[in-house]
């Protein structure tokens, strides 16, 4: 973390909308670790639950924190996150244009509505299938 939190700030990314803030951060190690690579560091303060198990901002006893350290300094890295950016780009503009639907969609529906009621005193009629609607309030009658 490079600076402090910034609660004015709102990220639009978060699935539920009970965070606010941000902060920035410089990685100093990026790559994908398997979690089976962790899975056998044994948490005592965590009911004795692999590390892999944990939360965020867990916290970690020094010797268990060296231990996945080394981990991640010695794993060979064949992938990284950065590498899958912009697949997560286009899943979040994706949800982001879904979540704009949905809003609008309440919307349309309202505007329809008033539409049918706007046309509701034309007091249109039909005698049968096959003939077109005729209104008497817009046509004389022949």
């Amino acid at each position: 973390m490079v600076g402090p939190v910034d609660f004015s700030k709102s990220m639009d990314f978060w699935q539920q909308d009970k965070w606010t803030g941000s902060f920035s951060v410089r990685w100093h190690i990026i790559k994908d670790i398997p979690n089976s690579q962790l899975r056998h560091i044994i948490l005592e303060n965590n009911d004795n639950k692999p590390v892999t198990n944990s939360r965020d901002a867990q916290d970690i006893n020094l010797q268990e924190g060296l231990e996945m350290l080394d981990i991640f300094k010695n794993y060979p890295a064949r992938s990284s996150i950065v590498e899958g950016f912009n697949l997560y780009e286009s899943r979040q503009r994706a949800l982001q244009e879904k979540r704009a639907r949905q809003k609008a969609q309440p919307q349309i529906r309202q505007v329809e509505n008033l539409r049918m009621d706007n046309f509701s005193d034309l007091n249109i009629k039909t005698d049968s299938k096959s003939d077109p609607p005729q209104s008497s309030s817009m046509h004389p009658p022949e």
